[in-house]
């Protein structure tokens, strides 16, 4: 699909927690030691780490929604990194719609998720 195994599984399964609105098949994903971060969230909370800290940001992104749907647009994988630029569609949970783009760093570890940062546009 992208431009690798492990991307693309990444991409895969972000899309089927998107649908099922669980982040459990993503979780699976994570190393017990990762650590999740974006801008928006490491001003309130220095990091998210494991796999419990990739339950709760995952978990608590979810449940602003109440639909969501990602489409990445480009992908590159660098060795046990990748680049992935993407755009949201969703309704919130008070009913208004949002439309965001970003990109995310992905480091993998063993075929595992070890760092994941998320940058982007404020949602309008």
């Amino acid at each position: 699909m992208f431009s690798g195994d492990k991307t693309d599984l990444f991409v895969q399964t972000l899309q089927q927690c998107e649908r099922a609105h669980d982040p459990s098949a993503l979780i699976a994903l994570f190393t017990d030691d990762a650590v999740i971060e974006t801008p928006a969230t490491t001003k309130r909370q220095s990091v998210f780490a494991g796999k419990r800290g990739a339950t709760a940001f995952f978990g608590a992104y979810l449940n602003q929604f109440d639909s969501i749907e990602s489409t990445l647009h480009d992908a590159h994988e660098f060795g046990d990194i990748a680049v992935l630029e993407w755009q949201t569609h969703g309704v919130l949970a008070d009913g208004k719609s949002v439309d965001y783009r970003g990109v995310s760093i992905v480091e993998f570890a063993d075929a595992k998720i070890k760092r994941f940062s998320a940058y982007h546009a404020a949602a309008a």
